[in-house]
């Protein structure tokens, strides 16, 4: 029997835990290698690295954004604006831009019932590989370069 492709949908839950991603105990951080899990699993690693790939976390986990992006994908709320200190204003108006495309991508991917996880997307024609293309661009770190050179 073939083995099925991961479905978009569990983007949505940190993989070490299991538990869906939201905006107080379960906030998903984006890792450089595209990784996703939540601030909570990511304070408890023994070592500073992706527990999936062991690629090194170059960053503070305080400093990493939270995926908002991702939070709205949940359902959860966001808030307006969150500001983030890169090592120079040119780095972070690019952020700022970055960030807010994932975000306005999500939109496309977000099911339109506001439930989660259902597959009846704003149905804009996108494949299911495309749907998890887009989620795995909206999982790219953009603080850390690795993850910037990943989303190009």
């Amino acid at each position: 029997m073939p083995v099925q492709a991961a479905q978009w949908t569990e983007f949505l839950s940190c993989p070490v835990c299991y538990n869906e991603f939201d905006e107080n105990v379960h906030k998903p951080i984006s890792l450089g290698c595209s990784h996703t899990v939540c601030k909570t699993c990511l304070n408890k690693l023994h070592r500073k690295a992706c527990p999936f790939d062991q690629t090194a976390i170059n960053t503070d986990i305080d400093v990493l954004p939270i995926n908002f992006a991702l939070l709205q994908l949940v359902g959860a709320q966001v808030p307006d604006h969150q500001s983030i200190k890169l090592s120079n204003l040119g780095e972070t108006k690019h952020y700022e831009v970055a960030k807010k495309c994932a975000e306005d991508l999500v939109l496309d991917l977000k099911p339109q019932s506001g439930d989660k996880g259902v597959a009846s997307l704003n149905q804009s024609a996108l494949s299911h590989p495309m749907q998890r293309k887009l989620v795995t661009l909206v999982n790219c770190q953009l603080v850390e370069e690795e993850g910037r050179v990943r989303a190009t």
